[in-house]
């Protein structure tokens, strides 16, 4: 990782190849979106933002081109640079400006928001919508209505669930771009920023506020609520995750303890394990479990 970070470090037309060609492999292994969006925001966070806007616009016009050769189809380009380029931009200008991880966070969380507003303010019943997508999806694929009203609660999520994977990747691809300019030019400092990442009570009554809403209303204004909440669950998520590696840090503890958390989040567990550390995130906003363990040390976990 350290080759691939300095290697697009060197100059404007390397960190254009390395967006473009992750952007495009992606499309046979999406995971790889997160490099390519990496590799815009590393070039923000240590060049400006003018420097990320044309790594981005180059990279976009390199993929409309081969796009059009290859497909006949120039939306990925396009849409990438909006969909992707453009918000992790934005995070990682926020981020060289602010220098608060946290902020960051909140303004990925913006995003997700706007999302999940654009949807419910542009369609009157989003579960209906959604139900009638798949549909269509799924009898093309050769299963019958049955199989859809098997889904009627993922319908119900399906909004809130895909704003929080958009938000989820935003910041899966600036915390990669945070780590390489870090690996680069302040060795453990995107550790130490990650073991301190921290959101104020006033985030915990936001929380509690909307799950308020939620619950004790009907309605869009209930399913918007809802939708948002799983926004927020990304942000405490990677709360209760900055807490894990700091008490494993500062308690000296084997980190095979946090083998054991991504672990489980790769298996069936997956939803215990990510409310169990969302839930861990929302408490220490309120009572800093980290505070009981000493100050931040300098090794690596």
């Amino acid at each position: 990782m350290t080759f691939l970070a300095g290697y697009l470090m060197r100059g404007p037309t390397q960190a254009m190849l390395v967006t473009s060609v992750a952007a495009v492999l992606s499309l046979l292994l999406p995971p790889l979106s997160y490099l390519s969006g990496a590799a815009v925001a590393l070039v923000t966070l240590r060049l400006g933002t003018w420097r990320g806007l044309m790594v981005a616009g180059g990279a976009a016009v390199a993929v409309t081109a081969l796009a059009l050769v290859a497909m006949q189809n120039a939306l990925p380009g396009p849409a990438y640079f909006v969909v992707v380029w453009l918000p992790v931009l934005a995070l990682a200008a926020h981020l060289r400006r602010t220098v608060s991880m946290e902020r960051a966070l909140g303004l990925a969380a913006v995003f997700g928001g706007a999302m999940v507003a654009a949807i419910h303010i542009g369609v009157s019943d989003p579960a209906a919508f959604w139900q009638r997508m798949f549909e269509d999806l799924l009898r093309e694929a050769g299963q019958g209505p049955e199989k859809a009203a098997e889904m009627q609660e993922a319908f119900r999520l399906m909004t809130g669930a895909m704003a929080a994977a958009v938000t989820l990747s935003l910041l899966a691809s600036l915390f990669i771009g945070r780590w390489w300019q870090a690996l680069l030019y302040n060795p453990g400092g995107f550790q130490r920023e990650f073991h301190a990442l921290r959101f104020g009570r006033a985030f915990g009554v936001v929380t509690m506020v909307t799950a308020a809403i939620a619950l004790f209303t009907d309605g869009s204004i209930s399913a918007a609520a809802g939708d948002l909440l799983l926004v927020y669950l990304v942000l405490h998520l990677l709360h209760g995750l900055a807490v894990a590696h700091s008490l494993v840090r500062n308690a000296g503890a084997s980190v095979a303890w946090l083998a054991a958390i991504y672990v489980f989040m790769v298996t069936p567990l997956l939803p215990a394990t990510v409310v169990t550390l969302a839930a861990a995130g929302f408490a220490d906003e309120w009572f800093d479990f980290r505070s009981f363990f000493g100050k931040h040390k300098d090794e690596e976990v």
